[in-house]
């Protein structure tokens, strides 16, 4: 799953596995509007910030690599505050822009270990 937070010490996009088993990454892209971002490895985060016209020191960043391994619990953050520039206005207002976006979808391709494929799709609007 990609969940959005905000508050609680988390303010970002978190990727999770809620499953009961390791999740192989196959596939991930953001949609913004109509532009897709996709693959596994280089992030496209900087691409997207760019895009959207936000500062991209005001973001930490991480993208999977290919046939990354989720385990059972984990939440990685994959679109969070910078560490350094966080805490700036500027920055949280953009930070807050991006999780009250409608048009961002997310989608990510994974198999368990016995080789079944699931799809899912999601987005990162955080529902205030």
């Amino acid at each position: 799953m990609v969940t959005p937070h905000a508050g609680a010490g988390k303010e970002g996009l978190y990727l999770s596995n809620e499953g009961i088993g390791l999740g192989v990454l196959t596939y991930m892209s953001v949609t913004v509007g109509e532009k897709v971002y996709s693959g596994l490895g280089k992030s496209q985060w900087p691409k997207i910030l760019l895009d959207l016209k936000l500062e991209p020191l005001c973001f930490s960043i991480a993208w999977p690599t290919e046939f990354a391994a989720v385990r059972p619990g984990l939440e990685l953050e994959i679109l969070g505050k910078s560490k350094k520039f966080g805490s700036y206005p500027i920055c949280a207002a953009q930070m807050r822009g991006v999780l009250t976006r409608k048009d961002i979808k997310i989608e990510l391709h994974y198999k368990s270990l016995y080789g079944e494929e699931h799809i899912f799709t999601g987005d990162g609007f955080l529902n205030l």
